[in-house]
């Protein structure tokens, strides 16, 4: 016998965790790292739950994501994680969702020997910029 389908109105019990911690939050910051330009599929998988509809009918009933306000953060290579701050402010602007404006979110260009001992180590600068951002995003959410 095949398991039917999980579905939006029943959804996996990592799903409905995430969806209460989203509903429960004041806003939502996102820190992902870059792959080949874009964010992990892990994040999108994430991201397409949170944005389904909680109920089936109407389709157009909202998500738990629909007016949360979110900062983005992102962490690369040499782009500084400038494909996947695009990327992600196309998909959580589609979904409705009041994004910190992108002059004020932040971007890291990791050092190349981050790549072999896996460790973020922040400037002087980054700290300054994440705390900059820090700011604006709790601005954001006391509005």
């Amino acid at each position: 016998m095949r398991a039917l389908p999980t579905t939006n109105a029943n959804p996996p019990a990592a799903v409905a965790a995430a969806r209460k911690a989203v509903v429960e939050a004041d806003g939502v910051w996102i820190f992902s790292p870059e792959y080949n330009y874009s964010y992990p599929g892990v994040l999108k998988n994430l991201l397409d739950w949170l944005a389904r509809p909680l109920e089936p009918f109407p389709a157009e009933s909202a998500s738990v994501m629909v007016g949360k306000k979110v900062a983005l953060s992102a962490a690369a290579g040499q782009s500084a994680g400038a494909g996947t701050l695009a990327k992600l402010n196309e998909v959580l602007g589609f979904g409705k969702t009041e994004l910190l404006p992108t002059d004020k979110q932040v971007g890291v260009a990791l050092a190349p020997e981050a790549w072999g001992h896996g460790k973020l180590t922040l400037s002087d600068e980054d700290e300054a910029r994440l705390a900059a951002e820090a700011d604006a995003f709790l601005a954001l959410v006391a509005e």
